[in-house]
């Protein structure tokens, strides 16, 4: 039995006497089993993403670190000269062994000018995480017109190797192209 009074609802209490009606405060026990059935469905999607992001986040920051290295590495082939590119035998001529951060940064070449064979796991920077080389094949003789009256004799084809120290099986190879250019 409810009783309405002047706009408010009272119950009847144990003994008869009258007492408001309370309205309910909080969240029922299957309310909050639901609520958190529903959050652990979603957790368990979410975590299930975790290895996938961390896989991306890795390939991209090999990619950028290779990038700047590639960067690096064809900056200083374009910065010497021509000729001292171009090698008469037809071997093919490798530059120094350089070492690199987990960035990229440059840690130099250990060992002054050994060859990466005679070099050692002791000769290699501590934060070494990558090593390159760049190796330059015989001059092609592809006389081309570019344009403008400019022509070049030969190009070169350098070839840049990147490979990560702790896995050296794995190596990446990018090659360019490197050109004679004149007036």
């Amino acid at each position: 039995i409810v009783v309405t009074l002047m706009g408010m609802n009272f119950l009847p209490g144990s003994r008869g006497q009258m007492h408001p009606a309370r309205k309910p405060r909080g969240f029922s026990l299957v309310e909050v089993a639901m609520a958190l059935g529903i959050f652990a469905f979603a957790m368990v999607g979410l975590v299930g993403l975790l290895p996938i992001g961390i896989s991306s986040f890795h390939k991209s920051k090999v990619a950028a670190a290779q990038a700047n290295i590639l960067s690096q590495r064809l900056n200083e082939v374009n910065q010497t000269p021509f000729s001292a590119l171009v090698d008469t035998s037809a071997a093919p001529k490798i530059t120094k062994l350089r070492f690199y951060s987990e960035e990229g940064v440059d840690l130099g070449a250990p060992g002054g000018e050994k060859q990466a064979d005679a070099l050692q796991a002791s000769d290699y920077p501590a934060a070494a995480v990558y090593a390159s080389s760049v190796s330059i094949n015989q001059s092609l003789s592809v006389p081309t017109t570019l344009g403008q009256g400019a022509t070049t004799d030969s190009v070169l084809k350098a070839i840049v190797m990147i490979t990560d120290i702790s896995s050296p099986g794995r190596a990446s190879k990018f090659p360019a192209l490197i050109s004679n250019l004149r007036k």
